[in-house]
């Protein structure tokens, strides 16, 4: 279900996603938004956010896992 960041180009901006970002925090996930050209948490008090990013799983209104169509 998680995509390879090859596959950002299917992101919509502002997309919901689930990221897996294991450098980033002791669970390795993080619910962030895509903006069109990088993964931005607006809580991060730095830019490093988006280089921690591995794989990304889009999420829908709901939270849910949504397909990238």
């Amino acid at each position: 279900m998680y995509k390879g960041l090859e596959h950002t180009n299917k992101l919509k901006r502002e997309q919901i996603v689930l990221c897996r970002c294991p450098q980033w925090c002791d669970t390795g996930y993080q619910v962030a938004i895509w903006t069109g050209c990088k993964f931005d948490y607006p809580d991060a008090p730095n830019d490093m956010f988006h280089d921690c990013v591995i794989a990304f799983m889009p999420l829908n209104k709901d939270g849910e896992p949504c397909d990238l169509n």
